[in-house]
């Protein structure tokens, strides 16, 4: 009887599965350690319905906060590795990995980086300043290389003050940077010139090569075909005075080349270009400040990655971007649209 009528009590039977389940939770399951703490026993059971209501609304918060920080750990391990792949970078050769960018000429930045004043580096040019930090960081973090094996240099000979220039050609790198201000993209574009002529092939499809502009009194970088076509890829040009550029609402044009090569920097002594398969060269050089953020977004994105990745799969290819973009008076180049218009697997 007394059953009956506590039940006939309870108009809502899901209180009453709640309350059940909070005495057989508070009787049966409590831990033994709180046995004799009545209070703090009374204060448990009346807050474990209104804490799992809580839970049930709240309770994920926590972790998927730990999830998510596991994710983010997760994508840097395989970002590393992509890049790596990308670069072929081996983990299992050690050494000194060297980022070249270009060289600020007639800068305040022009200085020897050695002088006792306790420069590490020179400065970083403004378009290639986030490449260069995001291919440190992901060789640093794939290779556990720390500042002085994954050495960050400007291009000059003054920068290079300190380690053997020779060494470093020798050696896996990153270029960063147009011919116009790095030297080892000219010595690279010189040497691909002469595979060209000795392997009666073009190996890349196209090369940077530059001119003096005399309507904008500039250096202008472009591409052009290096076999069977005197095809040119020419950016749009911007003129010194900054009065005579284009309007922010302009559509502009440039290019860029994303390229992974063998070390192909020295020369036997015959003076034919050496082309060392131990060790790998990735290029990326944009003809203008556009070209050279366009590389940035095409090659450092996690989904493009693994796309260059899986499409190559550790072979020698070369990318070449074309980029439609609008000048904006003191800041970066506003990105409209980036086109793969050239692309192949490279055999040397």
């Amino acid at each position: 009887m007394a059953v009956a009528w506590a039940i006939r009590g309870f108009r809502n039977f899901d209180l009453l599965i709640i309350v059940v389940f909070s005495a057989v939770y508070f009787i049966i399951l409590l831990p033994e350690d709180h046995e004799g703490k009545i209070l703090e026993r009374i204060v448990r059971y009346f807050l474990f319905v209104p804490h799992n209501i809580l839970l049930l609304f709240l309770g994920n918060i926590e972790n998927r906060n730990k999830l998510k920080r596991i994710e983010e750990r997760t994508e840097l391990v395989y970002g590393s590795e992509l890049f790596a792949s990308i670069a072929g970078i081996d983990l299992r050769k050690p050494g000194t990995y060297y980022i070249i960018y270009s060289h600020l000429q007639n800068s305040e930045n022009e200085h020897r980086i050695f002088d006792g004043r306790g420069y590490k580096i020179t400065g970083f040019p403004l378009d290639e300043t986030e490449t260069i930090m995001r291919t440190w960081f992901y060789v640093s973090n794939y290779l556990r290389l720390d500042w002085e094996n994954c050495w960050i240099s400007c291009s000059c000979k003054d920068a290079l003050e300190g380690k053997d220039r020779n060494k470093v050609l020798k050696s896996s790198m990153s270029i960063v940077g147009s011919v116009k201000g790095n030297e080892f993209t000219r010595i690279l574009m010189e040497h691909v010139m002469d595979l060209n002529k000795d392997q009666k092939r073009g190996i890349l499809p196209y090369i940077m090569e530059e001119e003096n502009n005399s309507e904008t009194g500039d250096k202008l970088c472009y591409l052009r075909a290096t076999y069977d076509s005197n095809d040119t890829l020419k950016p749009s040009p911007l003129h010194k005075d900054t009065s005579k550029r284009p309007d922010s609402s302009e559509k502009l044009l440039d290019y860029a080349i994303i390229a992974k090569l063998p070390n192909i920097m020295n020369r036997c002594d015959n003076d034919h270009v050496k082309v060392d398969h131990s060790n790998s060269i990735l290029l990326m050089a944009g003809c203008k400040t556009a070209g050279q953020i366009a590389i940035l977004n095409r090659l450092y994105d996690l989904g493009n990655m693994q796309e260059i990745s899986n499409k190559y799969r550790n072979n020698y290819f070369c990318e070449v971007i074309k980029v439609e973009w609008n000048y904006i008076p003191r800041g970066l180049p506003r990105i409209l649209k980036l086109e793969i218009i050239d692309r192949k697997e490279i055999n040397i």
